[in-house]
């Protein structure tokens, strides 16, 4: 990169909603075992960040790595100086990367080197954990989502374990996490998963991750309710306290008989034996166990959040993240949302990672950045968590619209369509301007007036000087019965603005729809749909292809590109019947849907 980089944020953002601070989406946190003041955040777009003083203040450390996509981090027990990262996060969502290889330090992240980068490149899999054999620590196992991987000589070489897969080896196999027992280190243990090809198993390790004896494997089937049947499992989250105690969360595949949505909770499941023998709880059986996996009616996200984590002095507290967090202290019997993130609560929703320092003690990150607790997260009150993310600059962004450096709007996943304009904050501050997942913005130059869009397609028109002043302007405003509603949408959908006549404009589903009014009034009203079905038309996901970019030049051309790899073009955007062609071959490399493997909703 030439010239000069300025940082200009958002470092943090001040949310709408209760959390107060906000950054973006923490996937992996590893931390000292001699100075719970030393953390290591991994993060799904913004790399690596320490902090010395508990969370106070923050220091990005990989800017200049391969990768800024984080998955999993483990610090070496005999020597927490020596770092390991792996790169590519294993959450199953549409901005989940692709690993480049294992990241690793050995002076505390002052220096990195990419490790067997050449093994890695182009294997598209990703980082789910990593565990640092207390008893050697040349020997590393990582879970991914193409199985369990190992070292032998420090990361220097990795290889695919042979002796970890499901017992259907046909199946498709991920380790959602490996761990090794807290009490008994020749112990191992790996929640592994079928891509619901199949039901999902845990599985136990005697000598140090090097063998995986079936008799030790147990089948996540026999845990869901009777007489409704047994769903297939999407992912499982798993973690050990002392004694040999275990706990479990299991996430359902999609299934009609018996009736779970994808992500929905089956059951939490618990072992004192060290998984020889299992019990379960059903969700709205056992006292406050909710299904803390539901961001909505009927939609859920247990195969995007599910982490388990028991407390290293007493394994009768232990958490459960999710959309929400759920903490237990009397071994299961009875639980407690600690996170509210729905009711006016402190927490973020979204938890993915989960670290203890002691006694009811632990940091969390989420989607929304870290937070900590010192009281197992008490009853869910704001008095009972810290906010660690005011000098935490991780923010992703789908999508961004810059005037100039100091007129920017753009949308975050999970934290807002935001913005750095005159009369708001200054540099690195940015203030949230409509709240929910952020997408795709415009702004008109010389104008008050902005655009920013919300999930699938949800297009507003607001003024920056104005919070209350934003009204629906896309072509399918609620109550979603317009005909706009009814096409293939992304979660995260395009529209751009005709920068020589900004009332034009061009949104995406799997059609282009355009307006000369706008975006006013909302819907059919005042949208035109100016394309046909310009994707593929396969259902290379559940909801089929749509298009996921898009650009315009001038006043008349656009290019749309699919997920399932179609690109057109347009040279008469404007006339009133544009004519497309499909350049997909011309000079651009071949690729397809089956290059991506996740959950396009997220």
């Amino acid at each position: 990169m030439g010239g000069t980089w300025t940082a200009l944020g958002p470092q943090p953002i001040h949310n709408l909603a209760t959390f107060g601070d906000v950054s973006g989406r923490v996937t992996a946190i590893a931390v000292n075992p001699s100075n719970g003041n030393i953390v290591y955040a991994g993060t799904a777009g913004g790399g690596i960040w320490k902090t010395t003083d508990g969370g106070s203040h923050w220091t990005g450390l990989t800017d200049s790595q391969a990768s800024l996509s984080i998955g999993a981090i483990a610090l070496d027990p005999s020597n927490p100086s020596i770092i390991y990262a792996g790169t590519g996060e294993a959450n199953g969502c549409a901005d989940c990367q692709y690993t480049r290889g294992v990241l690793k330090s050995s002076d505390g992240g002052t220096s990195w080197q990419l490790m067997d980068a050449a093994d890695f490149d182009g294997s598209y899999l990703q980082f789910s954990s990593i565990v640092v054999d207390k008893l050697n620590s040349q020997h590393i196992l990582a879970g991914t989502t193409a199985g369990l991987l190992y070292s032998t000589n420090g990361g220097s070489s990795w290889s695919l374990s042979g002796n970890l897969k499901a017992l259907s080896s046909s199946l498709y196999q991920e380790v959602s996490t490996v761990f090794e027992d807290p009490s008994n280190p020749q112990i191992f243990f790996a929640a592994v998963g079928e891509g619901c090809a199949g039901y999902g198993y845990i599985r136990r390790s005697n000598d140090s991750g090097y063998t995986w004896p079936a008799n030790y494997t147990i089948k996540l089937s026999v845990f869901a309710p009777a007489p409704f049947g047994y769903p297939k499992i999407s992912r499982v989250g798993l973690g050990e306290g002392p004694g040999g105690v275990l706990y479990a969360s299991l996430a359902a595949c999609s299934s009609t008989t018996p009736a779970y949505s994808l992500g929905q909770l089956v059951a939490v499941i618990k072992s004192t034996d060290a998984g020889l023998h299992w019990t379960h709880a059903l969700p709205g059986r056992a006292p406050g166990l909710s299904d803390f996996f539901q961001g909505g009616p009927g939609f859920y996200q247990g195969d995007y959040d599910n982490v388990v984590a028991v407390d290293p002095t007493n394994a009768n507290r232990a958490v459960f993240g999710g959309v929400t967090m759920l903490a237990t202290s009397d071994g299961g019997a009875t639980f407690t949302d600690v996170a509210k993130p729905y009711n006016n609560g402190p927490v973020h929703p979204d938890v993915h990672a989960v670290a203890f320092i002691g006694a009811q003690s632990f940091y969390t990150g989420n989607d929304g950045g870290v937070w900590k607790t010192s009281d197992l997260g008490g009853t869910g009150q704001k008095t009972d968590w810290n906010n660690l993310n005011a000098t935490l600059a991780v923010s992703t962004f789908y999508a961004g619209t810059a005037l100039d450096s100091t007129h920017m709007i753009g949308g975050t996943q999970d934290d807002d369509i935001v913005g750095l304009l005159p009369g708001g904050p200054t540099p690195p501050a940015w203030n949230p301007m409509l709240d929910g997942d952020g997408s795709w913005t415009a702004m008109v130059p010389s104008s008050t007036v902005v655009y920013g869009e919300l999930p699938f397609g949800d297009i507003w028109k607001g003024d920056s000087t104005n919070a209350n002043a934003w009204q629906p302007a896309g072509p399918c405003p609620s109550p979603y019965t317009a005909p706009a509603c009814s096409d293939q949408t992304g979660f995260v959908a395009p529209f751009v603005m005709d920068a020589t006549n900004p009332s034009y404009l061009y949104a995406a589903t799997n059609h282009v729809y355009r307006t000369t009014t706008g975006g006013l009034p909302a819907g059919s009203a005042g949208w035109t749909q100016i394309s046909p079905d310009l994707t593929t038309g396969s259902s290379v996901l559940s909801g089929g292809d749509f298009i996921t970019a898009m650009a315009m030049d001038g006043h008349d051309t656009i290019v749309t590109g699919s997920y399932g790899g179609r690109i057109m073009l347009t040279t008469n955007a404007s006339s009133a019947s544009p004519t497309w062609e499909n350049i997909t071959g011309f000079g651009i490399p071949a690729f397809s849907s089956s290059d991506y493997s996740g959950n396009p909703w997220i």
